[in-house]
């Protein structure tokens, strides 16, 4: 798949860099969110954010999905959980709790300003 779009992937990663500036414009203060380590080149893959608990999570997700908007929890569940690493693992207890807070609003090339925005209009509006 990665082949298909390489003579695009400036394209792409310049949109997706629209809308995680778009995300930003609408949401920045509201929610913790990664941090980018200054100097660190940043792809805009993701676009995280930590909401207040699991149940709001699962609340923005079922809006979202009512309006057709698939959001994933790709941090979820924190590793240290996975049943083939439990005998390896060391519990991480900070990793579980913020993978149980984490979605991640979708973030791709092609995704309009009106849908940004009635994206960010949902989150903030569980998030009260």
């Amino acid at each position: 798949m990665g082949l298909c779009v390489l003579d695009e992937i400036e394209q792409i990663s310049a949109d997706r860099e629209t809308v995680t500036e778009a995300y930003s414009h609408f949401l920045d203060g509201k929610f913790q969110k990664q941090r980018i380590q200054a100097g660190a080149s940043y792809n805009h893959a993701y676009y995280p954010i930590a909401l207040e608990n699991e149940v709001k999570v699962i609340e923005l997700m079922s809006s979202l999905r009512d309006s057709g908007v698939l959001a994933r929890r790709y941090f979820y569940p924190s590793l240290d959980s996975v049943a083939v690493l439990e005998a390896t693992s060391t519990a991480c207890s900070e990793s579980r709790k913020l993978s149980d807070r984490i979605v991640c609003l979708p973030i791709y090339s092609g995704l309009n300003a009106e849908e940004i925005e009635m994206i960010s209009r949902k989150v903030s509006e569980v998030a009260r």
